[in-house]
C-alpha cells in the first residue's frame, strides 16, 4: 500500500483472549492510511490461527512468521525493517487503542514534524483500571537541545521508557540508527527509548486519546521479574558502551543510563515486595542481589538518585535496598514487607473494634 502514514508493529505470542480485541481496535482506526505488521511466534494457544484469519480478511495486515528462536528485540527490529510508514507505532498484542488514537497522534506529529508524540495511557490490571500520567511538562510540546536535554532525560526516565503509547518518526529512527539490542529477552524498551531521547529534537503529547495497557498478564515477559532485572541491566550496559562509542557527552550518559539503572532497579525491588510475601522466592533474590551488585552500571548513581528524589519514603527504601545489595541480605525483601503488612493488619483490626 502506498502513502502509509503509520506502520503498526505488533509482536504476538500466547495472546489468545487479547489479540482479537487488539487487531479490531487497530483496524477500526479513523486514520485509514496504515499498515499492521503482526510478527507471530508459535504459541501454546490459538494466537496464530486468529492472526491468520484476520490477515485473510484484511489486506492491511502483514503476517510475518517467527520460528520461535528470535528475541522480542529482534522481532521488533524485523518489523522496523519492513515498515513503510512515515511514523511507527508499537502496539503489544494484549493491548488496544481508542479509535482516533493514530489519527490524533499523526495529526499532532505532522503539525510541527515532531520526532515523538505521546498519548495518554490507561493501565488495566485485573479489575482495576487506572489513568497513568505520562507527561510531566507544563506545555504539550517540547524542543530539546544541548541546554535542556539532560533535564528532559531525567524528566522522562520514569514514565516513558516503554515503546508503546506513542508514535515515532521512521526517518528519525533510521537517521540516528535507533534499534533494539537483538539479544535482549526483556526490558528491551528501555535502551531503545533512552537512545531515542538522546537524539530527539522535539517531542509532543496528546492528552485526550488513550493507549490501553493490560498489565500483569501471566504470559507476558514483563511478569518474569528475574528475567527482566537481568536483561534490563544487560541492555543498559550495552547502551552505555554504544553511547560512549558514539562520543555522547558523559553527563548525558549518566542521566540516560546510570541514574535510570538505579531508578529501575529500585522499582524492581519494590515489585519484589508485593503481597504479604515477596513474589520472588529466596532462591531468586539470592541470585539477583549479587548480580545487581556486580552488574549495575554504576552503584554510586544510587546516591545521586537519592539526592534527586526528596521523598522521605524513597530515601528509606533506598537505604534498605542499598543495605540489601551491599551485604547480600537476601531476606530483607521478604521480611520488610511481611512486617509492614502484619502491622497494617493489626492497625486495621484495632481500628475496626
Amino acid at each position: 500500500m502506498d502513502n502509509v502514514k503509520v506502520s503498526v508493529i505488533c509482536p504476538a505470542y500466547d495472546a489468545q483472549g487479547y489479540i482479537e480485541k487488539n487487531l479490531t481496535s487497530v483496524l477500526n482506526q479513523t486514520l485509514k492510511e496504515i499498515e499492521i505488521i503482526v510478527i507471530y511466534t508459535p504459541s501454546n494457544d490459538n494466537t496464530e490461527k486468529t492472526v491468520r484469519e484476520f490477515s485473510k480478511n484484511y489486506p492491511k495486515i502483514k503476517c510475518i512468521y517467527n520460528d520461535g528462536l528470535k528475541s522480542i528485540s529482534s522481532i521488533r527490529n524485523q518489523g522496523l525493517q519492513i515498515a513503510k510508514g512515515e511514523y511507527i507505532a508499537f502496539i503489544d498484542a494484549d493491548d488496544f487503542v481508542d479509535s482516533d488514537y493514530l489519527k490524533k497522534l499523526y495529526t499532532k506529529a505532522k503539525s510541527s514534524g515532531f520526532d515523538i508524540v505521546f498519548s495518554s495511557r490507561v493501565d488495566i490490571a485485573s479489575s482495576q483500571v487506572n489513568l497513568y500520567q505520562v507527561w510531566e511538562f507544563e506545555q504539550d510540546k517540547l524542543s530539546i537541545d544541548d541546554g535542556n536535554r539532560e533535564s528532559v532525560l531525567r524528566g522522562v526516565y520514569r514514565n516513558k521508557l516503554v515503546v508503546w503509547g506513542r508514535i515515532i518518526k521512521r526517518e528519525f529512527i533510521e537517521k540516528n540508527d535507533i534499534l533494539f539490542f537483538n539479544d535482549l529477552y526483556g526490558g528491551e524498551d528501555l535502551s531503545f527509548s533512552l537512545l531515542s531521547f538522546i537524539y530527539a529534537k522535539n517531542i509532543a503529547y496528546v492528552n485526550d486519546i488513550y493507549y490501553h495497557h493490560v498489565s500483569e498478564r501471566k504470559e507476558s515477559l514483563s511478569s518474569n521479574l528475574e528475567l527482566m532485572v537481568e536483561n534490563t541491566l544487560k541492555g543498559l550496559k550495552k547502551l552505555k558502551d554504544l553511547l560512549s562509542a558514539r562520543s555522547i557527552k558523559q553527563n548525558l550518559i549518566i542521566s540516560a543510563v546510570n541514574i535510570t539503572a538505579a531508578d529501575i532497579l529500585l522499582g524492581y525491588y519494590n515489585a519484589w515486595n508485593t503481597g504479604l510475601f515477596s513474589r520472588l522466592p529466596i532462591s531468586s533474590i539470592k541470585k539477583l542481589l549479587p548480580f545487581i551488585k556486580k552488574n549495575a552500571v554504576s552503584l554510586f548513581q544510587f546516591d545521586k538518585l537519592s539526592e534527586i528524589n526528596k521523598s522521605k519514603i524513597f530515601k528509606i527504601k533506598y537505604k534498605i535496598f542499598m543495605f540489601a545489595v551491599n551485604n547480600n541480605f537476601y531476606y530483607i525483601p521478604k521480611s520488610i514487607r511481611v512486617i509492614r503488612n502484619l502491622l497494617k493488619m493489626l492497625y486495621i483490626k484495632r481500628k475496626n473494634k
